[in-house]
């Protein structure tokens, strides 16, 4: 850049020499020009300067045009007019001087700028002019195509006018300059008043000259910038106001754009400076708005330094989103700021104030509702003072923090002081979106408050977190305080802390204490802690939980926790106690420990914990003492023991083995454990924690006295003799011994599974199982043998009873497991069967691939009284079950029965073919069972489509009891089992299945001692989806006779009709007769089953109360007064009860009952209604009066009645029944 200034100064410079020098040849030819040119043409030949002509004179001056100088300086014209006059007084008085288009070689330029420079460097001029004054009235000067290095002028055209100088002070005048280079377009207007210059000039740069220079660090200009400069003053002081126009500059993505660009102010010879600044810059990074004024002295800018400065700032979401797109972070606009700076160096006072601010992070966004930094800064003394107030909101939380500081930069540690508040209030639906119990709600969202002050030796703080309220499904919570007080030494790391906390909430209260102290540079070793936690239960919340264990909590429980140490060591101790009541009884339960201390290092654990409880149902003391590895249990040392008074709680009742004591020792050696008592014995080792051995022996235990049970399990009891051993990690086990329970019952075990193989022997009486093999490998083989079904039946019921099957006959099973295969084989000669057997039972099945495959299945029944029912069953051929995704069933079994299917899991197509099976039992009945069922399942829908023919079905079943209690094949339902809850009705078939069967039985019989009627079975069963299961149809044609000894009622062409519906409630229409010596009764039952109508008549006609004489005694009522009859007394009764039944229901009555009325031949006829559960109110009549009873059931055999008796006697009585029921 010195060289590019050198060039005008450099031309500037010789055309002020040449001017003069040429003023001087024309002098000296001012009398004789042409005779000076004949006489220099040849020396100025011979020095390489030659001009095309001259013209002009003396007076008027003169003008060379086409000077050449070696073809290295050129001119178009060269002019000169000189006042001669004016040279007597040594002034040298220029009229006019031109230069015009004047060129210079660029080798040569290059040569005479080099020289010059070198000149400049090496020795000062001091030339000098024979003149005391030079003045140029008009000078124009204009070059054209001049080429140094880099720089190229195209044209520059000087103009000075009224020019004076004395060579020495003096300069006045008025110049011109006009420039067009590749560096520069320029227009230059100066005016010099000796030391006063004034100065206009607008510049144009060119920014290809420039690019080169810019691009190192890849600046570019994008528009050429112009300049106006206007200046005046002198050497002593300059004012300046440069204004920048169209500035534009680029440098990678970063572009900027001057709008606005003023500079005013001055310098003076003292190095003063005052600066004024107004501009706006606009880019893609954003804007600036900046206006400032400074004043300084270069000499001493740190006591002089004085400014203002007011800047607004914009910064463009678009520029700067792409440098926060790593954290997924967006602008919701243009971030804009407001900067404002005055003072010196001494101090500087700042405020920053943010207009406009809002991050978008994800789902998270902040705005600035304020943001506020004031503060000063000596730059000379590096002291800073700050405050800070801002406001932020957000969808997480809204923060209000303030804070002020003092420090400085070059003694932080011992300067830095600060005081700080802030007020934290999180979002409650952004706390309640990160939670991801969604059952966990924020009721109230506490506000965070904290403040903290001090310096880097030490900071004071405190946090206030109160007022947080959830809620999770019934479980509230709620901290009304919690405090966090300290203080700590941010340079050497010490820290102190106490923490205060209340709990509220529905499972109980609580307060925490903790004090915590350490050094943050080595947590590990300094950390120190105290902490006291007290907890106060809700009873009344805990029982909740208990309620369906019958258990109650009646106190509040008080739970007391402390912990102290630190990360070395930690010791924690506990207590509590509760108060538990069942079954009104209450129990003090306590739990407490010794300190139990954690060591980091080595991982120990040492303490012991103790629980006690006390009542009037349980009673026992639980002590543990440990002391080992927490880490590893195995090497945890521990001993317990405990005493179990007595414990009837929880449905155990452990009384019948108590006293009973437990020992359990855990050693580097192993663990044993024993159990003592008077009723059971029990040791266990182990060294390894893998293999254990185990010997238990008991007397008599009645579970059903310990945990409840089952009816049939009460006075049951079962005895133990048995010891083995076990492998954990091989699954190997060994037990051997002897179980015993009621009535000599007696099993005898001996089961062992180790590397050698499974060998167990299982035996009682009349069962003996084995089975041998290995296990892992999946090979077994076993065999259970019973001698006899009956007799095992009734060794069964030593230990459960149930009803026994009446079966007998020895039967053997064989099975087999090979890998995946599976066979079995069911054996039996022959099993005895109420009225009929089973001869020569033979099932033989295997199992592969999900396939069953029926090798056999053959027995043969015999003893049937109807030989028609002694058949013979077999496979017609291997039957098959597919069970895989492809199912099929294929079973063809003679006789006549064929079962098929095939499809899977969404389709299936099924069907069921039996033609003229015999079936029959001897208490129930035999028919020919006929039937084609069709069987389809698409997705979840199925269908069952068919018919059922029975032919030649005799039916003879009749109840074996009087009393329905005692019939087995009865059962009743009670309203206790109407109260309890059924389980939710699976609605798949309702929904998914259709029903259509025809069902038919022509000619079937029912046959019993007291009845026998042929009748026809025609009905349907129908189900359509998502509808209930009707019977549509009618049992027709029904003849025959009922039996009432004596009695017999004619059953003639009677029907039972169904008609649908949820409920099956058929219509009846059934017509009895009842014919006698001179009478016939006609008796039509009608209505509905539910509900049915009776309708007596009779022939010949009679009177209603004749109708049921008739009935009950075979006489009318007149001759029954006459004592006519032809039945003995205890026949009357038993015929006339059996009517009675009827009548009660007939009536509405729950008892109608006819006893004698102790004469021996009148009657007493008791009618009872029931006004409760256990109580009946009874109307008793008989000739001799009447009673009125009320009669209250105890229990079930005993009986109470209380009397007051309207007879001939009137009196009072008290009768209590005993009856005891026989099946």
């Amino acid at each position: 850049m010195k060289k590019l200034l050198l060039i005008p100064y450099s031309i500037i410079r010789w055309l002020i020499i040449i001017s003069i020098f040429l003023s001087l040849l024309l002098s000296i030819v001012i009398e004789k020009p042409s005779i000076a040119l004949r006489v220099l043409s040849q020396p100025l030949k011979e020095q390489g300067i030659t001009y095309k002509s001259m013209r002009g004179g003396i007076l008027s001056g003169f003008k060379l045009s086409g000077v050449n100088y070696q073809d290295k300086i050129k001119a178009k014209e060269v002019s000169l007019k000189v006042d001669w006059d004016k040279l007597e007084n040594k002034v040298l008085y220029i009229e006019n001087i031109k230069l015009d288009e004047v060129e210079v070689d660029k080798d040569y330029l290059k040569s005479l700028i080099d020289t010059n420079s070198s000149d400049e460097n090496s020795s000062d001029s001091n030339s000098s002019l024979p003149f005391d004054k030079v003045v140029i009235n008009n000078s124009d000067i204009s070059i054209k195509k001049i080429i140094y290095d880099k720089y190229k002028i195209n044209s520059a055209k000087l103009h000075i006018n009224h020019f004076t100088t004395d060579m020495k002070k003096q300069y006045r005048g008025d110049v011109k300059l006009y420039l067009d280079s590749n560096v520069t377009k320029a227009k230059l207007d100066a005016t010099i008043k000796d030391d006063f210059v004034k100065l206009n000039s607008n510049m144009e740069i060119e920014r290809e000259f420039l690019k080169p220079y810019l691009a190192d660090n890849n600046i570019t200009l994008t528009t050429n910038p112009k300049f106006i400069l206007k200046a005046d003053g002198t050497i002593k002081k300059v004012n300046y106001n440069l204004v920048v126009n169209g500035l534009g500059v680029k440098q990678n993505s970063y572009s900027i754009k001057s709008k606005k660009l003023v500079l005013i102010g001055n310098y003076s010879q003292n190095q003063d400076i005052n600066a004024k600044i107004d501009t706006i810059l606009d880019g893609n990074m954003g804007s600036i708005k900046l206006k400032g004024d400074t004043h300084l002295n270069l000499k001493d800018l740190n006591n002089t330094l004085k400014f203002n400065m007011n800047a607004d700032i914009r910064a463009n979401r678009e520029f700067v989103e792409p440098y926060l797109a790593d954290n997924n972070i967006t602008l919701n606009s243009n971030p804009q700021f407001a900067i404002k700076a005055n003072g010196s160096m001494q101090k500087l006072n700042y405020t920053l104030i943010t207009k406009q601010l809002g991050l978008k992070q994800n789902s998270y966004s902040v705005d600035s509702k304020k943001l506020l930094l004031r503060g000063n800064y000596s730059i000379i003394k590096q002291d800073i003072n700050a405050k800070l107030d801002t406001k932020l909101d957000s969808n997480i939380a809204y923060l209000n923090f303030t804070g002020d500081t003092n420090l400085n930069l070059n003694d932080l540690n011992d300067t830095l002081e600060f005081n700080l508040k802030a007020n934290l209030v999180p979002n409650r639906e952004f706390v309640e979106s990160q939670i991801p119990d969604k059952n966990l709600s924020i009721q109230r969202v506490a506000p965070v408050n904290i403040q903290a002050n001090g310096s880097l030796k030490k900071t004071l703080f405190h946090i206030d977190y109160s007022g947080l309220e959830v809620q999770h499904n019934k479980l509230s919570l709620a901290v009304p305080s919690m405090q966090l007080k300290g203080d700590t030494n941010p340079l050497q790391g010490d820290t102190h802390l106490s923490v205060s906390t209340d709990i509220k909430s529905t499972a109980g209260d609580g307060h925490i204490d903790d004090k915590v102290s350490l050094n943050f540079n080595d947590i590990n070793k300094t950390l120190d802690f105290n902490a006291k936690i007290k907890f106060l239960a809700n009873n009344r919340y805990i029982n909740r939980f208990l309620k369906k264990e019958k258990i109650t909590i009646t106190n509040r429980p008080k739970i007391d926790i402390s912990l102290h140490g630190g990360l070395q060591k930690l010791t924690i101790q506990t207590h509590t106690q509760a108060h538990i009541k069942q079954n009104k009884i209450v129990s003090k339960l306590t739990l407490s420990t010794t300190p139990i201390e954690f060591y980091a290092q080595n991982h120990r654990t040492k303490g012991s914990i103790k629980l006690i409880n006390s009542s009037k149902n349980m009673g026992f003391d639980i002590r543990s003492r440990f002391d080992g590895d927490y880490t590893d249990p195995k090497k945890i040392e521990t001993t317990t023991e405990a005493t179990i008074k007595k414990f009837n709680l929880f449905g155990v009742n452990l009384n019948p083995i108590a006293p009973l004591k437990l020992n359990i020792e855990n050693s580097s050696l192993g663990v044993k454990a024993i159990i003592d008592s008077d009723r059971i014995k029990l040791h266990a080792t182990t060294h390894d924690y893998d293999h254990i051995k185990f010997n238990i022996k008991t007397r008599n235990l009645y579970l059903y006295k310990m945990i409840e049970l089952p009816d049939e399990l009460h006075h049951k009891f079962i005895k133990l003799d048995l010891k083995g051993d076990t492998t954990i990690s091989k699954h190997y086990g060994n037990i051997q011994g002897v179980i015993k329970s009621n009535k000599k019952f007696k099993a005898k075990v001996d089961i062992h599974n180790n590397k050698s193989g499974l060998n167990a022997n299982i035996s009682t009486q009349h069962l003996k199982l084995k089975a041998n093999g290995n296990i892992e490998k999946k090979d077994i083989k076993a065999k259970i043998e019973i001698n006899s079904l009956k007799e095992l039946q009734k060794e069964m019921t030593k230990l459960y009873a149930f009803n026994k099957f009446d079966i007998d006959g020895s039967l053997k099973l064989n099975a087999k497991l090979n890998g995946e295969k599976i066979w079995a084989n069911i054996n039996s000669p022959k099993l005895k069967l109420n009225g009929f057997s089973i001869d020569g039972l033979d099932i033989d099945a295997n199992y592969h691939n999900k396939l069953i495959t029926l090798n056999k299945f053959n027995f043969k029944t015999t003893g049937f009284k109807d030989k028609k029912l002694n058949k013979e069953v077999y496979l017609n051929k291997k039957g098959k079950i597919y069970l895989g995704e492809n199912k099929k069933i294929d079973i063809d079994m003679h006789p006549n029965i064929l079962i098929k299917a095939n499809g899977n899991d969404n389709k299936l197509d099924g069907k069921v073919t039996i033609k003229q099976l015999p079936l029959g039992h001897p208490d129930y009945g035999s028919m020919f069972l006929n039937c084609d069922i069709d069987y389809k399942k698409r997705g979840l829908d199925k269908s069952v489509t068919g018919n059922i023919l029975m032919k030649k079905m005799k039916l003879f079943y009749e109840a074996k009891f009087l009393d329905i209690d005692y019939d087995p094949d009865v059962v009743i339902i009670t309203k206790k089992d109407k109260r309890k809850k059924l389980k939710p009705k699976d609605d798949s078939f309702l929904n998914h299945t259709k029903v259509d069967i025809s069902i038919k039985a022509p000619q079937a019989r029912y046959k019993t001692p007291d009845i026998d009627i042929l009748f026809d079975i025609n009905l349907k069963a129908d189900k359509q989806f998502r509808k209930d299961l009707a019977l549509l149809g009618k049992i027709e044609d029904i003849n025959g006779h009922f039996d009432q000894i004596p009695k017999r009622f004619e059953i003639e062409h009677s029907n039972v009709v169904f008609k649908g519906g949820k409920k099956i409630n058929p219509i009846l229409d059934i017509k009895v007769k009842y014919e006698l010596p001179q009478v016939i009764i006609y008796i039509n039952i009608g209505g509905y089953a539910n509900r049915p109508k009776l309708e007596f008549t009779s022939q010949p006609p009679m009177p209603k109360k004749d109708i049921m004489s008739y009935l009950l005694l075979g006489v009318s009522t007149s001759s029954l007064s006459e004592g006519e009859g032809s039945l003995s007394r205890e026949a009357e009764l038993f015929i006339l009860n059996q009517a009675a039944r009827d009548f009660a229901y007939d009536l509405d009555l729950d008892k109608v009952f006819i006893k004698d009325d102790g004469t021996g031949e009148g009657y007493a006829i008791e009618a009872g209604k029931k006004i409760g559960k256990k109580n009946m109110v009874i109307i008793e009549s008989s000739k001799q009066g009447n009673s009125f009873i009320l009669e209250h059931d105890i229990n079930r055999n005993i009986k109470v009645r209380v009397g007051q008796h309207q007879k001939e006697h009137p009196s009072q009585s008290v009768d209590i029944y005993f009856r005891k029921r026989f099946k």
